[in-house]
């Protein structure tokens, strides 16, 4: 019953208040901020876009004839936009999010790549610089296990250091990044 102004700026319009919904999530890509919303009837403020959702048992494809056929009989100066199931329009409106983090997840690949074969190089190089020590270690009686362990050992110390520092600064730059990811905390185990 409480009347409201609307549009200020553009055309302002009074409106009486019928209802009220409750919140839902509507513009934020990342679903996770709900912003003011107003429904108003199509007839008082007409938009040149609007969107018609039905849920049905049947093939989509199938009502195509159907729901031109339906929305011709209401109004003959209606366009009918091209049908589609929600879940290609949901792929179309979210294609960049997409392809945005299948780039992202390129990238991190090559990195992981890059570091496998840095630390491969460093091991090579540090055992090919010691290559008289081990040549003397079997000498004395090692064996291929203990000399394979002495060589793991050497690589595991800059990999548990970058391992540690990785982690950290992750867990700490957690909550700065959990305001772009979506359902997913920032302290994910399989994440970090």
């Amino acid at each position: 019953g409480t009347r409201i102004q609307l549009f200020p700026g553009v055309n302002p319009q009074s409106f009486t208040i019928v209802g009220i919904a409750s919140d839902i999530v509507q513009s934020d890509r990342t679903r996770q901020d709900a912003e003011a919303l107003v429904y108003v009837p199509y007839l008082q403020r007409p938009q040149p876009n609007m969107f018609v959702f039905a849920r049905t048992r049947v093939q989509p494809a199938t009502l195509a004839t159907a729901f031109s056929t339906q929305v011709e009989a209401m109004d003959a100066n209606l366009p009918v936009p091209g049908l589609m199931p929600l879940a290609d329009r949901f792929a179309r409106a979210y294609r960049f999010e997409r392809n945005m983090t299948t780039i992202l997840i390129g990238c991190a690949a090559l990195a992981l790549l890059l570091a496998v074969v840095g630390l491969y190089a460093v091991v090579a190089h540090s055992v090919g610089m010691r290559n008289r020590e081990i040549g003397i270690r079997r000498a004395l009686g090692a064996n291929t296990r203990q000399i394979r362990n002495l060589v793991l050992r050497e690589a595991a110390v800059p990999l548990v250091g970058g391992l540690t520092i990785g982690i950290s600064v992750s867990v700490a730059l957690a909550p700065v990044m959990e305001a772009i990811l979506v359902r997913v905390s920032g302290r994910n185990p399989a994440l970090l």
